[in-house]
């Protein structure tokens, strides 16, 4: 039932560490998806990534799709042209996880940099983990956090959403595990909300 909710993820997207994006498996069912998503008044986005593909983890393959700035250019290009061949209303970038100690940080903000202007009034999402290693949480950092997320609770331990520039809309969801969502586990409402970004 797209009715109950406001925006649906298609996954996943898949990118290789030449820079490119695997065809989907299954283009019928993004279709299926994307009409039927629109057609309840939802918007529906395209993931990228995800935790591993065929047993493989993908955090090495996003570490190398990204190594050069060409190759940045040339996946944020064929992600955009894959939204819009399927009429998705953006795209949601879950690389799990870029890291402050090996360079690719810097290498995951200029993609998303890169992303954000080909993309234009699309949406751009992220899946953010908080605390990862010992960075401080930033003001700013907090500042670009989807408004669901502030308070108390809200702390995201990632230089790269200080960038000045960035929209909100780029770090809209916050995985942590401190949000009233998870304090209510036993709610129904509770955990679907812990399940739709």
């Amino acid at each position: 039932d797209f009715g109950i909710v406001t925006m649906v993820n298609f996954a996943f997207a898949i990118p290789t560490d030449q820079g490119h994006v695997l065809p989907l498996e299954n283009p019928a069912l993004a279709r299926a998806v994307v009409e039927k998503a629109h057609a309840a008044g939802a918007r529906a986005v395209l993931s990228l990534g995800g935790w591993s593909w065929q047993e493989k983890v993908l955090e090495p393959t996003f570490r190398a799709a990204t190594d050069t700035p060409e190759k940045r250019q040339q996946l944020a290009n064929e992600i955009v042209a894959m939204v819009e061949a399927f009429d998705f209303d953006g795209v949601d970038i879950d690389w799990e996880y870029p890291r402050t100690t090996d360079g690719s940080k810097q290498q995951y903000e200029d993609f998303l940099l890169r992303l954000r202007r080909l993309l234009g009034g699309k949406l751009l999402t992220a899946a953010i983990l908080h605390d990862i290693g010992t960075v401080p949480m930033k003001t700013e950092t907090r500042d670009l956090v989807f408004e669901i997320n502030e308070g108390p609770h809200c702390r995201a331990g990632w230089a790269f959403c200080k960038t000045a520039g960035l929209p909100r809309t780029i770090c809209n969801m916050v995985l942590h595990h401190h949000t009233p969502w998870n304090a209510a586990r036993h709610d129904d409402d509770a955990r679907l909300g812990n399940l739709i970004h």
